[in-house]
């Protein structure tokens, strides 16, 4: 046992060698740290890095050797000891399938093996220049620094990802899911290895200055050294480290003021800028109304707006492609602005209306100031925004209760719950349960329990009890049976906790978007056949790869791999979506009774209604006569991921007074901003019978006369609207008539003071 007492010389390593051992054996039990990956190595280099720093190694304290050979020597230790850990999750990958284990590995060298290195270099270079407790004090310190550096980084500067020394990488939101090798985090290991080396060397040329021991060359290459990592350091933000607020602004380029906003937006997108300025104010004003705050009052200066082109550029610029942020202690929030009038807008500003009321330094829902109550926190935008969707969050609640699916609000109004679960899951239901006490008790309690979860504090009654209550008043709600099976596929989806390889399917699937876009049609089919060799039962990945088949144009590969999807298929909505996947290719191989006949099973089953609506329309013009049947099919099913607007004109120059197609022509024009020509098309529609089609082209009728500020016009098709008998058309409506009336009044004024 001599080589062990050799590896494990003193009592500090024998015990990190068994908080390895236990950490290891831990970590088999918990999602994402159960494989050798980014999590497993985050958390291996937070401990190891840490640990290495203040264990006792009397070797590195020997001054009678050069300091290169007693850190080469203790670093090695520590890379020995990191292998116990790497072992056990390696050997985990027999009970948990790890897909990606090469990617695993190097997160391990870019983190923990850095992170010992970093750590051994901190206890070497203190007890070189401090002796006994200042060297531990200087070590915490050192540790203590960057872990507030880091922290107040992410606090104040847009980007929700970050680099520390242990750390290494912080990814930022579990939402987004897709993680490679980061180059960043590459850059940063690179760059402080280059610093960490270059100070190792000042060491080394300090001990040999004495005896002129190489001390000239050892010296002049730390100094090499050194000037490498300023110049890193220089270019941290266009690497995509420690990124600014106003680098962002300066990336994004463009930037207007309003009445409550300084809004930066990308130049890129193609924004109407002056649409854009008006949902935010309209915005502003309608969470105003719900939440009796003012947050320009609250921070002394206008609310910043990051608009952001697209997700790719959102995760360029601050590291979240598919997470919305508001830093509602700083006055900011980042967005993807996709279309007027979009519900994120006011899901992110809703939160900024919450700071007057939050508790500590970041003005959020916590109690002692640290645990943040995010189902508070999100479920209160869920209850301020009230999103128009298939169904309310009160409806979607009460179908998740008699599906079994919904969560416990006792648990997800806490710390930690509220990741445990789906996120659409968990948003929903919390946002049911803080407008119903909105609703009965009022805005005022809420804000007192808020602060700190205290329930009884301001309502004088247990979390228990009100749960009970609320729960009572959502099983007396009327559900209808048939919209069951949509909810069950809209909101039975696993957490990133639950899924098969959750970060390595999600990167994948990125790759196969990569690869479309560059040519590489092989290499994307390629990678489809990985995601479905990892994760086989997912009839999700199954259908997507249908979609990329018929997309490419092999209808015959795509219907049997919708056969093979059929096969796995459980729940309505799943067989639908395959049925019209099916009547699409039918239809394109004018086979048009076989189309008619799987556009008719799909809309027995259950389907959203955006699907439903479009299943409709593409039934109607199946059996039509043949050639406008064939520009229709061209631009129905042939257009999706690209542009068929000549298909649908000469469709309409050849049925110019069909309601259907004017439909279509007006749905163009008005997604274009051409209101003019959409409210032509529009009039044309009336007397369109199609199931859906009807109330839809009602809701055009009210966006295009609000465009147009033919309030009375706009108003008429909202009247309609409230009739419907779909609760997503009637909550567009009730925003609408707000929208409508506020935007009168602000007109209304804005030419008063002309007058």
């Amino acid at each position: 046992m001599s080589w062990l007492r050799a590896l494990l010389p003193t009592i500090g390593y024998r015990v990190q060698a068994v908080l390895y051992l236990v950490l290891g054996a831990l970590a088999c039990f918990v999602p994402l740290l159960n494989v050798v990956g980014y999590e497993s190595a985050a958390l291996f280099g937070v401990v190891g890095g840490i640990y290495a720093t203040f264990v006792r190694d009397p070797g590195l304290l020997d001054r009678a050797k050069s300091p290169g050979f007693r850190f080469l020597k203790a670093w090695g230790r520590q890379v020995l000891l990191l292998g116990v850990g790497l072992l056990i999750l390696g050997l985990n990958a027999l009970r948990v399938q790890n897909c990606d284990p090469v990617l695993g590995v190097l997160f391990w060298v870019a983190i923990p093996l850095v992170s010992v290195g970093i750590g051994v270099l901190t206890r070497l270079f203190v007890s070189e220049i401090f002796r006994g407790w200042k060297a531990e004090v200087a070590a915490l310190v050192t540790i203590l620094s960057s872990i507030g550096y880091f922290a107040w980084r992410l606090a104040t500067q847009p980007p929700i990802i970050g680099f520390q020394l242990h750390l290494g990488y912080f990814s930022g939101s579990i939402y987004d899911e897709a993680l490679a090798l980061p180059e960043s985090l590459v850059f940063y290991r690179l760059v402080l290895s280059a610093g960490a080396l270059a100070l190792l060397l000042a060491l080394e040329f300090r001990f040999r200055w004495k005896t002129y021991d190489r001390a000239a060359g050892i010296g002049a290459l730390a100094l090499v050294l050194a000037g490498i990592t300023a110049l890193g350091v220089s270019r941290f933000e266009e690497n995509g480290i420690d990124i600014g607020a106003d680098y962002v602004a300066e990336q994004l380029a463009g930037r207007i003021e309003s009445e409550h906003f300084v809004i930066h937006y990308s130049t890129r997108g193609n924004f109407d800028v002056k649409r854009l300025v008006e949902d935010h104010e309209f915005r502003y004003h309608e969470m105003k109304e719900f939440f009796g705050t003012d947050p320009i009052a609250y921070h002394g200066e206008k609310l910043r707006s990051f608009v952001y082109a697209s997700p790719q550029e959102k995760g360029v610029l601050m590291g979240g492609r598919r997470t919305l942020v508001a830093r509602l202690w700083l006055g900011e929030m980042h967005i993807v602005w996709r279309r007027f009038g979009e519900s994120l807008l006011a899901h992110e500003l809703s939160h900024m209306f919450t700071a007057p009321f939050g508790a500590g330094p970041l003005d959020l829902s916590a109690r002692y100031w640290v645990g943040v109550n995010m189902g508070l926190v999100e479920g209160i935008s869920v209850a301020a925004d009230w999103p128009p969707a298939e169904f309310s969050p009160h409806e979607a609640t009460a179908i998740l209760r008699r599906l079994n699916i919904a969560p416990d609000i006792r648990k997800i109004v806490g710390a930690t719950g509220f990741w445990g679960q789906s996120s659409s899951r968990s948003y929903t239901v919390t946002g049911s349960f803080i407008r119903y006490l909105v609703d009965k008790y009022g805005m005022e309690k809420l804000q007192r329990a808020y602060a700190r979860g205290e329930w009884e504090f301001a309502y004088g009654r247990p979390l228990d009890e009100l749960a009970l209550e609320w729960e009572a008043f959502l099983d007396g709600q009327v559900v209808d049976e048939s919209t069951m099976d949509v909810a069950r596929f809209v909101y039975d989806r696993p957490s990133i906790f639950q899924k098969v390889c959750a970060r390595s399917l999600a990167e994948l699937r990125l790759e196969v978007e990569r690869a479309l876009a560059s040519g590489q049609v092989d290499r994307a089919k390629e990678i489809y056949g990985q995601i479905l060799g990892f994760d086989p039962q997912n009839v999700y990945y199954h259908l997507e790869y249908v979609r990329f088949l018929a997309g490419l144009g092999l209808d015959q590969q795509a219907l049997e791999a919708a056969s093979e999807a059929a096969t796995l298929a459980k729940t309505p909505t799943e067989k639908a979506q395959i049925e019209e996947i099916r009547g699409d290719l039918y239809w394109r191989a004018g086979k048009s009774s076989d189309s008619l006949e799987s556009y008719d099973e799909c809309l027995s089953f259950g389907l959203p209604i955006e699907r439903k609506r479009t299943v409709w329309v593409k039934r109607d013009w199946v059996s039509g006569e043949p050639d406008a049947s064939r520009l229709a099919q061209e631009y129905l099913v042939d257009s999706q991921g690209h542009d068929n607007w000549l298909a649908l004109l000469e469709l309409a120059r050849l049925n110019p007074s069909d309601p259907m197609v004017n439909y279509l022509v007006a749905r163009r024009h008005m997604h274009a901003g051409r209101y003019r020509d959409a409210k032509e098309s529009l009039e044309l529609s009336d007397g369109v019978k199609t199931p859906l089609v009807e109330v839809e082209r009602d809701f055009m009728g009210a966006q295009i006369h609000y465009h147009l500020r033919d309030w009375p016009a706009a108003l008429g098709y909202v009247e309609r609207l409230k009739e419907s008998e779909h609760s997503m058309y009637r909550m567009y409506a009730e925003e609408w008539e707000r929208r409508i009336e506020w935007q009168r009044k602000r007109l209304e004024g804005i030419d008063n003071e002309f007058d």
